[in-house]
């Protein structure tokens, strides 16, 4: 990854929890302006990886480098302008309407708030429920906001980090499909993104770039058509791929 301008970059980050190792000696620089997901096991690393990038958690060794400085040295106001991050599970016990959760991710926003709102919603589908209450919603309805206010943190793009873990959950195909065109939109406005996703052939169409892990450690990474491979997915989830199911 030498020649493509880094976004992200791990130099020998561990972590051990409780006596056992959740990540081990990464290093790897994630290109700037693309999109990474990162695939592997149940209890790879893969969400810790993230927790580690955004500063949620701590490294136990090694740096984490956002724009070539390191993370720990930014206020968190200033981190706030760099990086956002969709949790795996997220929960909201106030009664706010769709607009003003996603409102709740453009405070830094520099242009009109309201009109950077009134844009996210559009493109995530969810202009129809703008007032609705947000406990009311589906799941699938919930995540697609909670997806918005993250994205309204970054809708400028340039100069952003955003981390997304499991975005695809609780979706319809059509809406996963609608969300893989609007990443790719951002990451062509500058966006770097990196993600989580379970579902292979939804994580190969979205990535520019695929990381794969396997106890707390990376099997290869790289640009995903050369990454995903019979070979590796074996390798990474100790299954043949693709798939046969018998009856």
């Amino acid at each position: 990854m030498s020649d493509l301008q880094s976004a992200v970059s791990l130099s020998n980050v561990s972590l051990t929890r409780s006596g056992s190792r959740h990540l081990n000696e990464i290093t790897v620089d994630f290109p700037a302006a693309s999109h990474t997901v990162i695939i592997g096991e149940n209890g790879s690393g893969k969400s810790t990886l993230l927790d580690v990038i955004s500063r949620d958690t701590k490294a136990g060794e090694g740096t984490v480098s956002i724009f070539r400085r390191d993370i720990l040295s930014y206020t968190l106001p200033e981190l706030a302008q760099h990086r956002a991050y969709l949790k795996q599970h997220q929960s909201l016990g106030f009664e706010l309407s769709v607009f003003d959760v996603v409102k709740l991710g453009a405070i830094n926003s520099r242009i009109d708030r309201d009109n950077l709102v009134g844009e996210v919603l559009v493109s995530l589908d969810l202009e129809n429920l703008r007032e609705k209450l947000y406990p009311n919603l589906s799941g699938g309805e919930k995540q697609r906001v909670q997806i918005a206010r993250v994205l309204a943190q970054c809708w400028q793009a340039e100069n952003h980090v955003c981390l997304l873990d499991e975005p695809m959950s609780s979706l319809d195909i059509k809406h996963q499909q609608q969300l893989i065109g609007l990443l790719q939109d951002l990451t062509d406005r500058g966006l770097t993104l990196i993600s989580v996703m379970h579902d292979l052939e939804v994580a190969r169409h979205a990535a520019d770039f695929l990381l794969l892990m396997k106890a707390g450690e990376i099997c290869d990474f790289g640009p995903a058509d050369k990454v995903f491979t019979d070979q590796n997915i074996q390798k990474t989830f100790g299954v043949k791929w693709p798939l046969k199911i018998s009856d």
